[in-house]
């Protein structure tokens, strides 16, 4: 679990803190503000030794071209290749800091160009490596038992047809035991593959009744879930007392939000999950319930959770969830740009109630 972080020339983030993490923590911020930003920064240093992690968080974003030339800069503060990212947390994983520093460095010259394809090469081998970008991205983590470990990417272009050419990450990862997993749900996400992946973890680790419980907090017509598949494409269905299953996907957009989100939590067990824009798709009227559900299933399954919001509504729904709760383990941070960088206000209950009884702006 993190207590806290500190984050160094990352992207929006110069020199930024932020403390006191609980296992229920909110994100808001007008846009622009590094709600996001910040969800990547607690995933990439919670993965300290998956440096290809870089690309995905650009996907989650949007951007799917990869520039051979400059494939990594734009994540660095000031699109500054020269500056070096330092992400320092504490958590209850041992004492002092865990350090993740990313930083860019030259390659060798017989590296980046490669090799020539031809049609023989083609035929023998699915990809031809071609040529690669002229850096790599270096992520050098330091905690206080496993020593410094060192993981590098890259981007190659591949020759995978005769006239097709694609641009590929390449990782050379360390041997790490990372000290807990993490699961990244972007925004405007529904019911997919990895859903039913996680699915079926949870019916092979007999999970499933923890799982149904919780949802039942919403809707409590929910009995089962089961895994249908049809011409040959499967999907989550559900029993809720009528003649037959009913697909999930119908019981609305709210329950949908929040077996994705439980789903996710129960397959990080002990670990984070990060949920951006989690007000999405949800029922105003409904949030209470849907937090106290994510609460349920935090606690079943002992996992902190990072969510992002612009809705002040989300924002009273948590705190109406959670205000009667002891221990208050929830808190909402407020981000706000300023000439000096951005800075995190952060509610506990007593300020919480004060600033929504008043009227003080908590987005």
């Amino acid at each position: 679990m993190y207590y806290s972080l500190a984050i160094e020339n990352y992207r929006c983030f110069i020199n930024f803190g932020i403390e006191d993490f609980k296992r229920i923590n909110l994100i808001t911020g007008r846009n622009g503000a590094g709600k996001t930003t910040l969800l990547e920064a607690i995933w990439l240093h919670n993965a300290p030794n998956i440096p290809d992690l870089v690309r995905r968080v650009d996907v989650f974003r949007g951007k799917s071209e990869i520039d051979l030339d400059s494939p990594f800069g734009d994540i660095f503060a000031g699109f500054d290749v020269g500056k070096t990212i330092r992400l320092a947390a504490h958590g209850n994983w041992g004492q002092g800091q865990h350090i993740l520093r990313i930083f860019l460095e030259n390659r060798k010259e017989a590296d980046v160009r490669l090799s020539e394809p031809n049609l023989e090469s083609i035929m023998e081998r699915s990809t031809v490596p071609i040529r690669a970008s002229g850096q790599q991205i270096v992520f050098e983590y330091e905690g206080d038992t496993d020593g410094k470990v060192i993981s590098y990417a890259w981007v190659e272009e591949r020759q995978v047809a005769i006239a097709v050419r694609q641009l590929t990450l390449i990782s050379q990862q360390s041997a790490l035991k990372v000290h807990q997993t993490g699961v990244f749900l972007p925004a405007n996400r529904r019911i997919g593959k990895e859903d039913l992946d996680r699915f079926s973890k949870v019916e092979v680790d007999m999970k499933q009744e923890a799982v149904v419980k919780i949802l039942q907090l919403v809707e409590p017509r929910i009995k089962r879930l089961s895994v249908i598949v049809k011409e040959g494409v499967p999907a989550l269905y559900a029993d809720i007392g009528s003649e037959q299953l009913v697909p999930f996907e119908l019981l609305g957009d709210g329950i949908n939000r929040l077996l994705s989100i439980g789903l996710a939590i129960s397959n990080a067990a002990g670990g984070i999950v990060l949920v951006d824009e989690i007000e999405n798709g949800i029922y105003y009227a409904a949030r209470a319930q849907i937090w106290k559900g994510i609460a349920s299933f935090a606690n079943t399954f002992d996992v902190q959770v990072f969510a992002t919001t612009h809705s002040r509504e989300c924002i009273e729904a948590a705190y109406q969830a959670f205000s009667q709760d002891d221990p208050f383990d929830f808190r909402l941070y407020r981000l706000e740009r300023a000439p000096d960088g951005v800075r995190a206000f952060t509610y506990d209950r007593e300020t919480l109630i004060a600033a929504l009884e008043s009227g003080l702006e908590v987005r």
